[in-house]
């Protein structure tokens, strides 16, 4: 659904901000100056608030405009280049940090942009591919990831057809195979996770200096897999060690009740995993903005990218 302002309660979402550059050319950012434009915008439409507000007001039917600006995986972008434009007009912001980054482990999502940097889309299709034939051929042609059609005709627009059928195919492709694939790149490139870690995400310092700042914290799961991939055992596992992992750099005491989930996946089992672990709520990538009759874990979000053409489009 496009953007329009006769919403009265929003969610919107970012990822990278920072303007383009030919090293890392695989990733699609928001830029500053447009960044800029839609956070004025956005204060100036609606108050500014966090998830838990935006959804106390629409279930109450608050007079007042809200929205919460939201910020999935906690990259070192978000500190570096987006905190100060949020200073700027007095914004505070929910922040869903990806915890295995600070285990040493970088998320396959990540991996995969790094890759797009530095190889076509079209290579690393083809060496998949070949991959899976040669190494595990015991799975056929089931994670064979197409060239001649569109995985999905409702995501990834922005991406060409073959970049967006790789980024797509490898959320449901098991994660030792995923791993064993990107890895192989990994080593080719010389790259260190740990060392891409640092260079990429927020360190716990700066997530623990923000929260001080009054920024809501979220989950947004410890592995970043596609959780309708998991176990009911190992959905609990990686909730419960992403909590952990938080709750040690921000204290006991805060509470982490909204939930962001991974590639915007999720199903039943997942969603009773969550309640049975004490969360509030839980944010989609459905693009509308909410209702009071929304189900509190199946909350829309609209991306960054509705917000500028909707601009585009009244300028």
């Amino acid at each position: 659904m496009e953007f329009s302002l006769k919403e009265d309660y929003i969610f919107v979402n970012y990822h990278y901000i920072r303007d383009p550059s030919e090293k890392y050319k695989g990733i699609n950012s928001c830029q500053l100056a447009e960044f800029e434009k839609q956070i004025k915008f956005l204060n100036g439409s609606f108050k500014i608030v966090s998830v838990s507000d935006v959804v106390t007001a629409a279930v109450n039917g608050t007079a007042d405009k809200f929205c919460a600006v939201t910020f999935d995986d906690c990259l070192k972008d978000v500190y570096l280049n987006a905190v100060p434009i949020l200073n700027k007009y007095n914004c505070k912001t929910t922040l869903f940090p990806i915890t295995s980054v600070f285990k040493g482990q970088l998320p396959s999502v990540h991996k995969i942009h790094i890759l797009l940097s530095n190889f076509s889309a079209e290579h690393l299709i083809d060496f998949f591919n070949d991959y899976l034939k040669r190494e595990y051929a015991e799975l056929g042609n089931k994670y064979k990831i197409p060239k001649d059609r569109r995985i999905s005709e409702t995501l990834r627009l922005d991406d060409d057809i073959l970049t967006a059928n790789l980024k797509e195919a490898l959320i449901f492709i098991p994660r030792v195979l995923k791993n064993d694939f990107t890895d192989s790149f990994f080593k080719e490139l010389k790259l260190d996770e740990e060392t891409v870690i640092e260079v990429f995400f927020m360190n716990r310092d700066e997530i623990k200096e923000l929260a001080g700042y009054g920024f809501e914290i979220g989950n947004h799961s410890h592995c970043h897999d596609n959780m309708t991939n998991l176990s009911s055992y190992e959905l609990i596992q990686d909730v419960c060690t992403s909590r952990e992992v938080l709750s040690d750099i921000l204290g006991n005491k805060t509470k982490i009740e909204s939930f962001s989930y991974p590639h915007g996946r999720c199903n039943a089992e997942i969603l009773n995993v969550l309640i049975s672990q004490n969360f509030k709520h839980a944010l989609t990538i459905e693009e509308r903005g909410i209702s009071k009759k929304d189900n509190p874990f199946l909350l829309p979000r609209y991306d960054t990218n509705s917000i500028r053409d909707y601009l585009k489009s009244v300028n």
